[in-house]
């Protein structure tokens, strides 16, 4: 048996690489392989929402209960933990909805709704100039990746069944 761990997870660059080390076992599963994959899932999740360019907030348990990648990524604990206090406090809230987890999103929110929102703040934009700039552009997304697949997408990120 190997000294190397059942799971042994690799980051390459936006890409986190798990290698079952099971060779006696033609790398079967079992639970403590499970555990590792979970181990390994959780901590890549855990640096990518402390990075702006993914635009993820975080929303595992683990990504609360370890501040280590926020201190890592620079920021004080302090500010970690108010950070992620007030993250949770939403999350945690009655009226909460999660983000879109559909094809395009960071066109619509990003670059649509920040931009509208942006020109409206600016006065660039009236209320009503705003909202047709946003319905304007997320139809334009919609149509360009088709309607239905974003229902679908949307359906399934809901995990209801038909």
């Amino acid at each position: 048996m190997s000294d190397e761990p059942e799971v042994v997870s690799e980051r390459r660059e936006n890409v986190l690489v798990l290698r079952i080390n099971r060779p006696e076992a033609r790398n079967a599963l079992n639970a403590a392989v499970m555990a590792g994959v979970c181990a390994g899932i959780a901590d890549y999740t855990g640096v990518d929402v402390t990075l702006g360019k993914t635009g993820y907030n975080p929303y595992r348990t683990s990504h609360f209960e370890n501040i280590k990648p926020w201190t890592d990524a620079g920021l004080s604990e302090a500010a970690a933990t108010n950070y992620l206090g007030a993250i949770k406090a939403s999350l945690q809230n009655k009226n909460m909805v999660l983000d879109m987890r559909i094809p395009q999103t960071k066109r619509y929110e990003q670059d649509v709704l920040d931009t509208a929102v942006s020109q409206y703040l600016a006065k660039e934009l009236d209320a009503a100039g705003a909202e047709q700039a946003i319905a304007d552009g997320w139809n334009a997304i919609t149509d360009e990746v088709g309607k239905d697949k974003q229902l679908a997408a949307y359906v399934a990120s809901l995990g209801v069944q038909r």
